[in-house]
């Protein structure tokens, strides 16, 4: 018996789909079923994996690096995870972000990088909303 296996348009086999599903249990990964023609996310999947034959992993959407005019005056930034510190954004160039003696590419701010713009766009400080150095392609 063999599945449909949406993500290489090949058929994927009982072992290989048992694999996938185990994968997205294990990894809490974010996934997607097709529904009469189209791809949802379907909460109450976890509940009936033999109901539907096609499901994939959630495609991550491609991100670009942010850029000047992404960064309001009053942003920092930090390592991802790094909750002990961050840097704060003295300004944003067009090649670089400046912070304090140093300057950060806009490459490698996406590649490691959180910012914090909480404090310039609603004037209080908020320590939940780090977001990725990253924008929608």
């Amino acid at each position: 018996m063999s599945f449909f296996n949406p993500n290489t348009k090949n058929t994927m086999t009982r072992p290989e789909r048992l694999r996938l599903v185990a994968d997205i249990l294990e990894k809490d990964l974010p996934f997607e079923v097709l529904i009469d023609g189209a791809w949802v996310t379907d909460t109450n999947y976890r509940e009936d994996w033999t109901g539907r034959t096609e499901i994939r992993i959630k495609p991550t959407p491609a991100t670009v690096p942010l850029g000047p005019g992404d960064i309001p005056p009053g942003s920092v930034v930090r390592l991802r995870g790094w909750e002990e510190a961050w840097l704060s954004v003295e300004c944003a160039l067009e090649g670089s972000v400046r912070c304090g003696r140093n300057a950060y590419g806009y490459d490698v701010l996406k590649e490691g990088y959180e910012i914090n713009r909480s404090v310039p766009v609603t004037g209080k400080w908020d320590p939940a909303a780090w977001k990725p150095c990253e924008k929608p392609a």
